[in-house]
């Protein structure tokens, strides 16, 4: 392939650099990229660099070009713009309640701020109606190829990111694909909760199932017509983002098309320039630059979280982002633009919470990096730069009991969750070093006593008018977080039993209260048709059999070795034979396959512990 370089002029000098204009060609190295200047005409541009006219969006070194001729609206595309038309107009809920759960105060940034409120308003206000009332597909096409000509133009971003000013901007420029993907969005959100979580009706939907389904397909189609026409941007990305959430409840949490779908994020990210620092300008506004610096913040998460669960890389990685996720671009970091003080603790929230996840992908990087001679003090190292992190953060974003009086709910859930985040990624940490001494399995129960009675809290917490609105927050905590570590805390009991010399290094009595109520959960919080319920009835299975087990055998109390001079036998009462038990840890079927499900080593609990210290002494478990 023939490089894109400047021809040398004829008599044989090369042009002096002065005389270059600025991104005129630019070459590295590839043979495809080249950016020219605004003032280029087209045919100038195609003689300088032998390209031709496009027809689909193309990489610059600035981001993702618009084609310079706009493509066809073909029969294929126009009949799947009439399917998402058409599904707006017979599968709507009430729409405005709905916001009203999603982008109620501190909810604003997690669902895509102001920007994606306003694009959802713009369709609600305009599209919805205008395709109501349409009497044909004639006229349903009409309204579907004003949409094509304003997703082929560039999307014009006001000075100011007031509700207001946005909607007006939508308005000017006419809804795009991207903004009516956003209200398909949220249409499919309603239905991926309870029929309880909301007072709307949906004497409309038919099938909860199938309509959740089409609106996924919906946002699929509109995401499609965006990348076809070039209109990638901020809303786009905002749009690709929450469908990776969506289709999790459509098709399960180990849905390939999640996977897939979390990979075209981090794409999209690249292609558009996003990892790379933003500085404001006359085109691109400061709300715009920290916009683009919370989706990726909220983008790395969802990475890092589905790597995780997923037992797969990350696809994300920090060391290609510039755009200011270090820990210490977050200690002087400025988040504006959002209308409440609790909406901008919220962005807060996810721009620290990408210093919490760099410590994520390097114990993850520790988990696929195969094993390592310095892997115990890799893991040693990390840990303390986890209690760093942790007693870094700013004090309105650090998590204590006392949140759930000072801010909402929602708050004190995200806030939360940061917390649960790092302690899990001290929970894998852990599981990879357990193997080596006693006291980092110490280590990790009391790791995981910490995460279950933090999950177990929330839903204390949480009341029962606000629970349909953290009824998704609660089944992920429960499925991804409390379950692993509940395991290893019914290890743990179990072992203490089976080795009464050797107490538990866990709260008995108070992991038994929180083993309870995750019992009572997995019962009332997924319901038959959703993704997680199979699961969660098994983990109830397994669960209440072991506490059953636990509760009925009594609290072990050590057997004192005899003196080696007394010639006496051990108590019978005291064996485990005596007592019923047999071998908790590996006589029942159903636990073994369960530990196999969450992938736990049973073998760190056959062995009699140490004497060592424990991890906490080590100062690397959180208070």
């Amino acid at each position: 392939m023939t490089k894109n370089t400047l021809s040398p002029p004829p008599n044989g000098t090369t042009t002096p650099a002065s005389l270059i204009k600025p991104f005129e060609v630019v070459d590295r190295g590839t043979g495809l990229m080249c950016t020219l200047d605004s003032l280029t005409d087209e045919t100038t541009a195609h003689a300088r660099t032998g390209h031709v006219s496009h027809t689909y969006p193309t990489l610059t070194n600035e981001g993702v070009a618009s084609p310079s001729v706009a493509p066809a609206v073909t029969s294929a595309l126009m009949q799947d713009a009439l399917q998402v038309l058409q599904h707006l107009t017979m599968n709507t809920i009430n729409q405005e309640e709905l916001v009203s759960l999603w982008y109620d105060g501190s909810g604003m940034c997690a669902n895509g701020g102001v920007i994606a409120r306003s694009a959802w308003q713009t369709v609600y206000d305009v599209i919805v109606p205008l395709a109501m009332r349409s009497e044909s597909l004639q006229d349903l096409s009409t309204l579907a190829q004003s949409i094509f000509t304003s997703t082929s133009m560039s999307q014009q971003w006001p000075a100011e990111d007031s509700p207001t000013a946005l909607e007006e901007a939508y308005k000017l420029n006419g809804a795009s694909w991207a903004a009516v993907g956003m209200h398909c969005f949220i249409n499919g959100m309603a239905l991926s909760q309870s029929r309880a979580s909301t007072q709307a009706s949906q004497t409309a939907v038919k099938d909860y199932d199938v309509v959740r389904r089409e609106s996924f397909d919906a946002c699929l189609k509109c995401i499609n017509f965006c990348e076809r026409f070039g209109h990638m941007n901020e809303l786009t990305l905002c749009l690709l983002l929450r469908v990776s959430m969506l289709v999790t409840w459509c098709y399960g949490d180990d849905t390939y098309l999640a996977w897939r779908l979390t990979g075209d994020v981090s794409s999209m990210i690249f292609a558009l320039g996003y990892h790379e620092a933003q500085v404001p300008s006359a085109s691109v506004p400061p709300y715009l630059v920290d916009y683009r610096g919370n989706l990726v913040a909220m983008a790395y998460e969802v990475d890092k979280q589905l790597a995780t669960f997923t037992g797969r890389p990350p696809r994300l990685p920090r060391r290609y982002l510039t755009v200011g996720l270090s820990f210490n671009a977050m200690q002087a970091v400025q988040v504006t633009g959002f209308p409440s003080s609790d909406d901008r603790n919220v962005a807060l929230r996810y721009r620290y919470g990408a210093a919490v996840n760099e410590i994520r992908e390097d114990a993850l990087d520790l988990c696929f990096g195969g094993k390592s001679s310095e892997l115990v003090a890799q893991v040693e190292q990390l840990m303390v730069r986890a209690s760093f992190v942790w007693a870094s953060l700013p004090g309105d974003i650090k998590y204590t009991p006392a949140v759930w009086q000072q801010v909402k709910p929602m708050y004190a859930i995200g806030i939360l969750e940061l917390r649960i985040n790092l302690l899990y990624s001290e929970f894998l940490l852990g599981k990879l070093v357990m193997h080596h001494s006693a006291k980092y399995r110490d280590g990790l129960v009391q790791t995981s006593q910490s995460v279950l009675s933090l999950v177990v809290s929330a839903f204390n917490q949480t009341t029962i008018q606000e629970l349909p609105k953290h009824r998704i927050d609660l089944e992920w905590w429960t499925v991804l977080y409390a379950m692993p570590c509940a395991s290893i805390l019914v290890l743990e009991l179990f072992r203490s039993i089976e080795q009464p010399n050797h107490p538990a290094m866990c709260n008995r009595s108070a992991v038994i209260r929180d083993l309870s109520v995750l019992v009572s959960c997995c019962d009332w919080l997924v319901e038959p048709n959703n993704s997680n319920y199979a699961l969660c009835k098994q983990a109830q299975s397994v669960f209440s059999k072991s506490l059953d087990r636990i509760i009925n055998h009594s609290a072990p109390v050590p057997v004192m070795p005899a003196a080696q001079t007394s010639l006496a036998t051990p108590d019978p009462s005291t064996t485990d034979a005596a007592n019923g038990a047999g071998n908790m840890l590996t006589d029942d079927p159903e636990w073994l396959a369960w530990l196999d499900t969450i992938d736990l080593d049973l073998d760190p609990w056959l062995d009699q512990p140490g004497s060592g210290p424990t991890l906490a002494a080590n100062s690397t478990i959180f208070p």
